[in-house]
């Protein structure tokens, strides 16, 4: 048996990479970038306008970009379970799929996170039982950090026999 090359883990199990990507789509996002603006802007949030001079500093939340119907379609806000909603190339798009970040800022470590990330899920399907509860709270992003719920979640996880 041979040594598996870091490549083959990038395009290992397509189906898991991309329900990753969907749920770090809808979930994972931090406070967001700070950038400072390049020029003078006028910005318009629903009947709130807001002038933002040069030079000032402008944070941004990823969850936004994440959940625009402009973006992602009118069901932006719903899990795609058939997982055929999107393109390959919108979870490729820096500055629609955000979760990492965007442009010159991207993650460094964003692979490696994918890759984490896939043997995590991969381990818990084929080596434990994980039971979820009959209802699910639905998400609150009050806290800055990551997508939470408005209650705890009483998820069962236990070793296969």
């Amino acid at each position: 048996s041979s040594n598996p090359k870091w490549s083959e883990f990038k395009s290992a199990l397509p189906t898991l990479h991309r329900a990753c990507l969907e749920s770090l789509r809808l979930t994972a996002h931090s406070i967001g970038g700070v950038r400072a603006a390049q020029k003078d802007l006028t910005v318009s949030v629903e009947k709130t306008i807001y002038r933002i001079p040069k030079e000032s500093s402008v944070a941004f939340a990823h969850i936004t970009s994440s959940l625009d119907s402009n973006l992602w379609g009118e069901k932006a806000g719903v899990f795609d379970s058939d997982l055929q909603r999107y393109s390959d190339e919108s979870y490729h798009d820096d500055y629609k799929f955000t979760t990492f970040s965007h442009g010159v800022h991207k993650c460094p470590g964003r692979e490696l996170a994918m890759i984490h990330l896939k043997l995590t899920v991969a381990l818990l399907l084929t080596e434990y039982d994980v039971v979820l509860p009959e209802s699910i709270p639905p998400l609150d992003f009050e806290r800055a950090t990551l997508a939470q719920r408005h209650a705890p979640v009483m998820v069962s996880i236990s070793k296969k026999r």
